[in-house]
């Protein structure tokens, strides 16, 4: 399948911090233009994030994947307007409770648990932008990698009470 990439993004930042991005749209956007928080607290999962979730959505014992990556509830709606979103995916955010809930979850997920999830033939995964067979290495391999980096992100929010937000880019 060809088409647009479409990269989840991922910022950690203190509750307040959210607070303030709820209005007005700018100090939303400058979170969401990687200018409202050190780069060790975003994550780029590029189109990743999409494979993990969907994971999550057809394996029960994964759904944490899909749910720690999906939010309905928009940070600030008026930011769907904005030149330089989706207006289809807004950003989202997970308060630290709801970080801490997700850490934890993630944590006891193994990394053999995530690649056995995935089919024994990788053309059947979906990769937005691309299809498996373009993925250079093995593709469980790269999977279990990013979702390392997914979990210790979470890991790392839920230790600092930060909370998690959420976009398409």
């Amino acid at each position: 399948m060809r088409g647009m990439a479409v990269t989840r993004q991922l910022a950690r930042i203190p509750e307040p911090q959210l607070t303030g991005c709820r209005a007005p749209v700018e100090e939303l956007d400058r979170l969401c233009s990687f200018q409202a928080a050190s780069q060790r607290d975003y994550l780029d999962l590029n189109w990743w994030g999409i494979v993990l979730a969907s994971l999550g959505k057809h394996h029960p014992s994964l759904a944490v994947l899909d749910q720690a990556l999906r939010r309905v509830e928009a940070v600030n709606p008026a930011y769907r307007d904005h030149h330089d979103t989706i207006a289809e995916h807004p950003a989202t955010a997970w308060r630290p409770r709801e970080v801490s809930r997700f850490a934890e979850g993630l944590r006891a997920l193994t990394p053999s648990a995530i690649s056995d999830a995935l089919p024994s033939d990788q053309d059947a995964v979906e990769v937005p932008g691309t299809d498996a067979t373009d993925v250079d290495g093995d593709l469980a391999h790269h999977l279990v990698e990013q979702f390392g980096l997914m979990r210790d992100f979470y890991g790392e929010a839920a230790d600092r009470h930060l909370a998690v937000v959420l976009w398409w880019d």
